[in-house]
């Protein structure tokens, strides 16, 4: 397991994991376990593979990798996937009851 502090976050990633991140992003690769060494050392790589769409798309598409994935790398890719997603959804927010309740804004029920 490695670990890997981009800002506020510390990501726990296995080589497995890392292997996974080149091999969709980067398919065909024959320094493949170059790169995902590299992978560890530099934030920036690792956030644009974390936020690429082939590794949202293969998660979805290839229903055993929730046993082959670490589950934290498995969670991150779907949590930040909805992150984007209700970034572009417009959305207001209401107190009720002393709590914040996220109302988002459409025309249809």
């Amino acid at each position: 397991m490695f670990l890997v502090r981009v800002g506020m976050w510390q990501y726990r990633l296995s080589w497995t994991d890392l292997l996974f991140l080149v091999d969709t992003v980067m398919p065909g690769r024959p320094d493949r376990e170059k790169v995902a060494r590299a992978i560890r050392g530099d934030t920036a790589l690792l956030e644009q593979l974390l936020d690429d769409e082939r590794v949202f798309q293969r998660v979805a598409r290839e229903k055993e990798l929730v046993v082959e994935l670490s589950p934290w790398l498995y969670f991150t890719i779907l949590l930040r996937r909805i992150t984007r997603e209700l970034a572009q959804e417009a959305f207001t927010v209401e107190l009720r009851s002393r709590q914040k309740v996220v109302l988002f804004d459409t025309e249809k029920v």
